[in-house]
């Protein structure tokens, strides 16, 4: 059974001067920020007039509360928008979304649902990030035990919004979900993060294995040239590279995903799973990493040029507005986890 159970808050006395201790949450939010910075990437950050592309992710942090980062931030909302953008969209006619089979405000528990099904899944938090259990047959009963302990444990407000302010987080639907597990048992799962912005891909961050611990990464621009990013798991560049042997056709499908889901927002990064066959939704993220990934500077620049942050007055005019991921998220932010999950099953048919 892999699982990923969120940061791990270190022991007293260190915990009193670490992020994660009760003391850091107490400071205010931009100091937070700003010190959050620093301990990663040794310089201080521009949050007033930012052009590296973390020091944008922390403004968004300080600044941006319009409801498509909400709806990116709920697991379940996200799904629902991708398939209303693909209802419409050709260039999602063959993209799949997991099916969700399971939901914390259901009658039955969790380890009771577990214990008639053998089929492979991910449960993880709607509202939350970095907390997983991949379920598969074989470990099914060391997984049972706790399992109901771990879903209680995840229905609370955690450090996304307690100590990072991410706002967006703050706002989905506070559950717990657990869906199928693409490419089910014993398969060699691909994911591919695309940071995107405006609707125009602008990389491919592949990570091989997802399911397993030999994971390894690599990173390619829009036409899909291998290019440096600054990761630590990284491969040399002069590897070859898991996208290398994607035919043209399936390289244009996946940009055109991106560039579909993407398009309302001035940057998301998507993730997509390709299980060999097909394309796959994974989530949106519009906090990647909270800002505190290292990059090359060549691509903190770059990135931060194509950025273009939204106005004061752009944010408060979205509010009530019209664009597909506020629409969704009205809708979606006023169901429980079951009617959006039931919601999506029938028009998956």
């Amino acid at each position: 059974m892999s699982q990923g159970r969120g940061p791990v808050v270190p022991r007293f006395p260190r915990s009193l001067i670490h992020p994660l201790g009760p003391l850091f949450r107490l400071l205010p939010i931009a100091l937070r920020r700003h010190l959050l910075y620093v301990r990663h990437h040794r310089r201080w950050g521009n949050f007033r007039t930012p052009a590296r592309y973390t020091e944008k992710i922390h403004w968004r942090v300080l600044n941006d509360r319009r409801e498509a980062l909400a709806l990116a931030c709920d697991k379940l909302a996200s799904k629902a928008y991708v398939r209303a953008v693909a209802q419409s969209d050709p260039r999602l006619r063959t993209l799949r979304i997991p099916a969700v089979l399971w939901t914390n405000d259901l009658v039955e528990p969790l380890s009771s649902f577990l214990g008639r099904t053998d089929t492979p899944m991910v449960v993880k938090p709607n509202h939350s990030s970095g907390r997983y259990v991949f379920i598969s047959p074989r470990d099914r009963s060391a997984t049972l035990e706790g399992i109901d302990v771990l879903v209680s444990h995840w229905l609370r407000r955690d450090e996304e919004t307690e100590v990072f302010g991410h706002w967006g987080y703050g706002e989905a639907r506070i559950g717990v979900i657990a869906e199928e597990r693409v490419g089910g048992e014993g398969s060699r799962l691909v994911e591919i993060r695309s940071a995107a912005f405006a609707g125009k891909p602008d990389s491919f961050v592949v990570t091989s294995d997802v399911y397993t611990r030999m994971q390894t990464t690599e990173a390619y621009d829009a036409d899909f040239t291998r290019m440096r990013i600054g990761f630590p798991t990284e491969l040399p560049i002069d590897r070859p590279g898991t996208l290398d042997s994607l035919s043209a056709a399936r390289k244009d499908e996946l940009r055109g995903i991106v560039s579909a889901i993407s398009a309302p927002y001035d940057h998301v990064r998507v993730d997509i799973y390709d299980d060999g066959a097909q394309f796959w939704f994974g989530e949106l993220t519009v906090y990647p990493s909270g800002g505190a990934l290292s990059y090359t500077e060549e691509v903190e620049r770059a990135r931060g040029r194509l950025w273009q942050l939204p106005s004061a007055s752009e944010i408060d005019a979205s509010h009530g507005g019209h664009d597909l991921p506020a629409v969704v998220w009205r809708r979606e932010r006023n169901q429980s986890l079951h009617e959006s999950a039931a919601a999506l099953a029938a028009v998956n048919g």
